[in-house]
């Protein structure tokens, strides 16, 4: 069954995450509070993907099979991974020397530096591209994952695993602690195959409650806003340095905001007059791609 308004919700995910990285791109210097504001609606997008991710995996577990799942990824996902940061890795292993970045390749060869930086995804100018080798250990974990929709006692794990994320924090800047990363967006994922798992009674809850939904997702981002003297994304350096506050608020916020699109979208969908027909959301969702591509593309010849 193909879900339209999940389409939807992947476009809304690369405005946010696009708007947040080109924040970075103004002066804020006579507009601070402003600047606060939009780093606190944009702030860590990466929760929906990651959520949409969950969320598929489940709606499309039906006959799972392990190895032609992994091979799916490795030529949709992984292996255009591969390639695209040829050219990043090429730069920064033979034109520079990453040794003076990273003090942790000293007495390296070529090729371990190479397999260093695919494996860390975000060390090189690239950085962005961390989600790859992030997202490529929840696909090694499938099995673990098909256990909890085979037994959905199970998702009572996400009172461990929320309570982390909002712990651990997100991996500071450049992203290279991949175990970091994976245990911090662990219950996004998890969230996504739960509200997928019950999509239909879940829908139900939301379109009975959709204005109170909305009115909470909106007065938590003032109260979160007015009463945190943190905005945007909470980095830290090591699980558990609390560097830049206790509570990762950002993440809870974003996770509360899937739930609400869902239900925006979901309502959206029967309307008549609001309806999007697939041919023009797939023309969204490439010419978003497009604006993200060419952002990437600013940070290579940035750099």
């Amino acid at each position: 069954m193909f879900l339209q308004y999940i389409q939807g919700f992947r476009a809304i995910a690369i405005v946010i995450i696009v708007a947040y990285h080109t924040l970075g791109w103004f002066k804020w210097s006579q507009n601070k509070e402003t600047l606060n504001i939009l780093s606190d609606v944009f702030a860590n997008g990466t929760v929906l993907f990651v959520f949409i991710s969950g969320y598929l995996f489940q709606h499309l577990s039906s006959n799972f099979n392990y190895r032609k799942y992994l091979n799916k990824k490795f030529m949709n996902v992984i292996f255009p991974y591969l390639i695209i940061s040829v050219p990043a890795i090429v730069y920064s292993v033979f034109h520079k020397n990453p040794i003076d970045i990273y003090s942790q390749l000293v007495g390296t060869s070529k090729i371990y530096q190479v397999s260093w930086f695919y494996i860390k995804g975000g060390a090189h100018i690239n950085f962005v591209l961390w989600f790859i080798p992030m997202i490529a250990v929840y696909y090694l974990l499938a099995p673990f994952f098909v256990l909890l929709i085979k037994y959905p006692k199970l998702y009572l794990l996400m009172l461990i695993t929320l309570p982390l994320s909002l712990l651990v924090h997100r991996p500071d800047f450049p992203n290279l602690n991949l175990f970091h990363s994976s245990i911090y967006y662990l219950s996004a994922y998890m969230i996504g195959m739960f509200a997928s798992q019950y999509r239909e009674k879940i829908e139900i809850i939301l379109e009975r409650n959709l204005s109170y939904v909305v009115t909470f997702i909106i007065s938590y981002f003032i109260l979160q806003h007015a009463l945190s003297d943190h905005h945007g994304n909470y980095h830290s350096k090591y699980i558990f340095a609390f560097s830049e506050g206790n509570v990762d608020w950002q993440f809870l916020q974003k996770v509360i905001l899937c739930f609400s699109l869902l239900g925006v979208l979901n309502v959206m969908k029967n309307l008549l007059v609001l309806q999007l027909n697939i041919s023009l959301i797939l023309v969204l969702r490439f010419s978003l791609f497009t604006c993200i591509s060419c952002f990437y593309l600013k940070y290579w010849l940035d750099g």
